[in-house]
C-alpha cells in the first residue's frame, strides 16, 4: 500500500516505534544520531536491521497523522545500504516504479473510404499496438500494416523491446515495472512474453517485474481510453488512403502530444520465440510438481516477490523463478515455476535475436489482393496507389493483369 507523505509516496512494512530510551543501542543508519523512544523512525527489513529517522529518509519530518498511516502499512521497506549489498531492491518512491498498460487497438481498415463497396470488399489492415505510460499519461503507439508484419507473440515482444530500449518513456531508470494487459491467450498471455520479462531480469534491466491481467468484466484499461480518442478523431476523416496517413492522423488525435506514434519497419521485428527458446522451456507443472492452470493466471511475478512466512508477508528474491497467482491478492500462496533449461545456450548481454522477416511485402490471400486493388484503382489517388499495385499473394499468382 502506498502512503502519501509530502512530495513522495513510500511503501513500508513492519514499521515499529522506537520504544527504548537507551539510545546508544539505536543509532540512526543515516545521521548516526540516537533514535529515542519519542522519535519517528522505522527499521530496515534488509540484512542490517538498522533504525532510521523518518526525517533522514523523506528529507522532511512526518506529521503524526502521516506517521500513523505509515505504521499501518503492510508493505516492505529496505534501506539503500542493503540495496548496495545486493539484497532486496530499494523501491522507496514511486519514481522508482513504472506502470504500463498495453493492448492492440482494433484493426484499422486501409484504405478507409466512404463508398459502399468498402463494406463488401476485403481491405488491408493497419495495426496499432499501444503502451500507455501511467507516469506521464502518454500512449506510445507502434504502428505497422500486414504487409510488414503480423500481430502475434513475436510482434508483441518486439514492440515491447523497442519501447523499453529505444524510448524515453521506457528507459526511466526505474528498477521495478508493473505491466497490465488484457487476458488474451496467444497474444498477451504466452510463453514468449513471459520468457522476455524473465530475460529482462537476467540482463539486469529490471530488478522486479509484475505482469498482471485485467479480470473478466473489467477490461477497459487506460490504453483503451486513448484508443477511444483516436477512434473519435479518425471517424471525422472521410478518406485515409495509406498506412502512413493512418500514422499521421493517429499522431494528430490530440493537440497535447499525449499520443506518440512510432512507425515500425520489418527491421524492428525479431524472432524472440526462437531466441528465448534456447534458454527457457514451457512448463505445465511448478517446482513442486503441481499442475499449472496457465489460462487462469492473473499475476506473473519476476525477480522479487512477496510471500507469507510465519504469518507475515516478506519480500524474497527469486531471479530464476517465476511466481504466479490466480488472483491479485498478495496473501495468496504463489506457485513457483522454473522456466530455465537445465542445459541451455547462455548468450551474453549484447546478443540479439535474428530478424523475424526477410522479404517485403508479406504475401496475402489472392482474393483479398484482388479486392484491395479494385478499390485502389477506382478510389485511391494515383500518387497513393503504389502500395496496392505491388502486392504478393500466397498462391504466387500474378496480379498485374487482374481487374
Amino acid at each position: 500500500m502506498f502512503i502519501l507523505n509530502g512530495a513522495c509516496q513510500v511503501n513500508l512494512v513492519f514499521l515499529l516505534m522506537a520504544t527504548h530510551s537507551s539510545c546508544s543501542r539505536y543509532p540512526c543508519g543515516t545521521c548516526q544520531k540516537d533514535v529515542g523512544k519519542n522519535d519517528k523512525a522505522l527499521q530496515c527489513e534488509g540484512t542490517c536491521g538498522k533504525w532510521f529517522h523518518c526525517s533522514c529518509i523523506f528529507r522532511h519530518e512526518l506529521s503524526t497523522t502521516q506517521y500513523r498511516k505509515v505504521a499501518a502499512s503492510t508493505d516492505a521497506w529496505v534501506c539503500a545500504n542493503c540495496c548496495g549489498d545486493q539484497t532486496l531492491p530499494h523501491f522507496q518512491t514511486t519514481s522508482a516504479i513504472d506502470v504500463f498498460h498495453f493492448d492492440f487497438q482494433k484493426n484499422l481498415p486501409t484504405p478507409k473510404l466512404t463508398v459502399g463497396k468498402q463494406f463488401y470488399l476485403r481491405l488491408l489492415w493497419t495495426y496499432l499496438f499501444g503502451i500507455y505510460c501511467v507516469s506521464n499519461d502518454t500512449l506510445c503507439a507502434f504502428m505497422w500494416n500486414e504487409l510488414i508484419a503480423h500481430r502475434g507473440a513475436n510482434e508483441v515482444v518486439s514492440s515491447l523491446a523497442h519501447f523499453i530500449f529505444n524510448t524515453k518513456q521506457g528507459r526511466t531508470g526505474a528498477k521495478w515495472s508493473i505491466w497490465w494487459a488484457d487476458n488474451c491467450p496467444g497474444q498477451n498471455k504466452n510463453h514468449c512474453v513471459i520468457w522476455f520479462f524473465l530475460d529482462l531480469i537476467r540482463r539486469g534491466i529490471y530488478a522486479r517485474i509484475d505482469y498482471k491481467f485485467l479480470v473478466v468484466g473489467h477490461t477497459y484499461g487506460p490504453a483503451d481510453r486513448s484508443f477511444g480518442v483516436i477512434e473519435k478523431h479518425t471517424q471525422k476523416i472521410e478518406n485515409i488512403y495509406t498506412p502512413q496517413e493512418w500514422c499521421e492522423h493517429v499522431q494528430n488525435s490530440t493537440v497535447s502530444g499525449k499520443i506518440q506514434v512510432t512507425e515500425m519497419s520489418q527491421d524492428d521485428f525479431f524472432d524472440y520465440w526462437e531466441f528465448l527458446k534456447n534458454m527457457y522451456i514451457e512448463r505445465n507443472v511448478d517446482i513442486e510438481g503441481n499442475q499449472i492452470q496457465f489460462s487462469k493466471i492473473l499475476w506473473f511475478n519476476f525477480g522479487v516477490g512477496e510471500e507469507l512466512i510465519d504469518g507475515q508477508i516478506r519480500q524474497t528474491q527469486h531471479p530464476l523463478e517465476v511466481w504466479v497467482r490466480y488472483s491479485h491478492s498478495i496473501s495468496e500462496k504463489p506457485q513457483k515455476i522454473l522456466y530455465q533449461k537445465k542445459s541451455c545456450i547462455r548468450f551474453n548481454l549484447t546478443h540479439q535475436p535474428d530478424p523475424l522477416y526477410d522479404s517485403y511485402p508479406l504475401p496475402i490471400k489472392y482474393a483479398k489482393a484482388c479486392d484491395v486493388q479494385k478499390l485502389a484503382r477506382e478510389y485511391v489517388p494515383e500518387n497513393a496507389r503504389s502500395i496496392y499495385m505491388n502486392l504478393k499473394t500466397l498462391e504466387d499468382d500474378d496480379l498485374s493483369d487482374s481487374d
